[in-house]
């Protein structure tokens, strides 16, 4: 099975009229979420996990598979075809102690991902397979203190937009409420920080950002989920949502969003699922 097979939803548009350029605020640029399709899934994997794109296609038309919420492995695949076949895939073994959790994202040919135990991310380099730098990030909750619904390690959570590289996470002095801190990847620091009014994040699902803005689900298990809530960070604002959004195979342990061609990525008990998005 190929993932070109998706259906699109009612109203959905291609790229050349969405958010890939580099000025998320222009006016010609179509940001806001409208609805998420029904997804589809090639044959499963083993859950929970990670299914990760790269956005700017620096491997070519590699994607990459990390099973369970704890360990040191990566399967890098060459192509869709490949992946949706189970034949191809290289084993990547990560240092050290390897990762916690499945906020991992890969983004111009790095992979990032939480070390073990600890609120550190790891940028780790998939072309000489070697870590090249860390990152603290400043009062996450770590390792179940902050985490999302269904547990995992899923404290510190990375994301990818049109503007770059993200951590959702959430802080003792924001109340355990999703906190949102932009990473410039060039210098590997933290450049701004929001804190937001959303629900406590052990009572959400996931999230993902699109355009500067970070989305949440109200839980990773229900077939009849909804992305409630939205926080604008180019005007640092925030909004109750209600936007339909389902997961088919009850247990959803990993979200991204894919700028390059404007879709969600998931892990839903171990099926790696593809979302077509409405943005206008």
């Amino acid at each position: 099975m190929t993932f070109d097979a998706c259906d699109e939803p009612s109203g959905f548009t291609d790229n050349a009229d969405d958010c890939d350029d580099s000025d998320a605020s222009s006016t010609d640029c179509q940001c806001t979420l409208s609805s998420v399709a029904t997804p589809c899934s090639p044959p499963p994997s083993a859950p929970p996990g990670s299914y990760l794109t790269d956005p700017l296609e620096t491997l070519a038309a590699a994607l990459w598979t990390i099973s369970g919420y704890s360990g040191s492995s990566v399967v890098q695949w060459p192509s869709q075809s490949a992946l949706a076949s189970g034949t191809g895939g290289t084993t990547i073994t990560l240092p050290g102690s390897g990762f916690e959790g499945t906020g991992h994202v890969v983004y111009g040919g790095y992979l990032y991902y939480v070390s073990w135990s600890s609120n550190t991310i790891v940028k780790f380099d998939l072309k000489t397979k070697s870590s090249v730098a860390t990152l603290a990030v400043p009062n996450a909750g770590t390792h179940n203190t902050y985490h999302y619904q269904w547990g995992g390690y899923s404290d510190i959570d990375l994301a990818v937009d049109e503007n770059g590289l993200w951590v959702l996470y959430a802080t003792l002095t924001n109340g355990g409420k999703m906190v949102i801190s932009r990473i410039d990847e060039s210098s590997f620091t933290i450049t701004q920080t929001w804190n937001t009014a959303s629900t406590v994040k052990q009572n959400l699902g996931n999230a993902f950002m699109i355009c500067g803005v970070m989305y949440t689900t109200d839980t990773y298990y229900s077939s009849a989920a909804t992305i409630n809530y939205a926080y604008d960070t180019n005007t640092s604002t925030g909004r109750v949502l209600s936007i339909a959004f389902s997961n088919p195979y009850n247990y959803n342990s990993h979200i991204s969003y894919n700028p390059n061609d404007g879709k969600l990525y998931s892990w839903d008990s171990g099926r790696l699922q593809t979302y077509a998005l409405t943005i206008y």
